[in-house]
């Protein structure tokens, strides 16, 4: 995207911006082949007392993809609803950047994905699959439908 630089002061923080690429703006098209080609999606957002539940657009990417995915999170406010969503579809790790120890629990993550890599197992091992599900667009236009008969039946 445009923000490589807000991107780079974050893994700097953890000493992995050497690990980093920018490829620049891509299109959505262009940014969903490089995803799928890619080991780790890496996501980032804050959450604030004040802008909370902020969820980009690339994390459903990464569902639909079922890639690994690292999340950070800035901010102020720890328990974010992206942390949420990640550890429930059990596709990677949220990072929250307010929070004590996140180093550790970065590196972990990292560690396991490359000894995963060069053992050749694949992360698809524990998805959550019927989360996933749950954002599909043919689950997404099936509540729909129900909310709209609903709204439909009250008129």
């Amino acid at each position: 995207g445009r923000d490589f630089s807000v991107l780079y002061g974050q893994a700097e923080r953890f000493g992995v911006q050497e690990i980093l690429e920018d490829a620049g703006y891509l299109s959505r098209k262009e940014s969903i082949a490089l995803q799928a080609h890619s080991d780790i999606i890496l996501v980032s957002t804050w959450n604030t007392e004040n802008e909370l539940g902020i969820i980009p657009g690339k994390l459903y990417e990464c569902f639909l993809l079922k890639k690994p995915i690292i999340a950070i999170v800035n901010g102020t406010k720890p328990n974010s609803e992206l942390k949420e969503m990640v550890n429930a579809s059990r596709l990677g790790i949220a990072v929250e950047t307010m929070l004590n120890n996140q180093e550790e629990l970065l590196k972990d993550f990292l560690v396991n994905q490359y000894n995963r890599a060069i053992k050749g197992v694949k992360h698809t091992t524990n998805i959550n699959e019927k989360y996933l599900k749950s954002f599909s667009y043919k689950s997404i236009a099936e509540e729909l439908d129900v909310i709209m008969k609903e709204l439909l039946e009250k008129n």
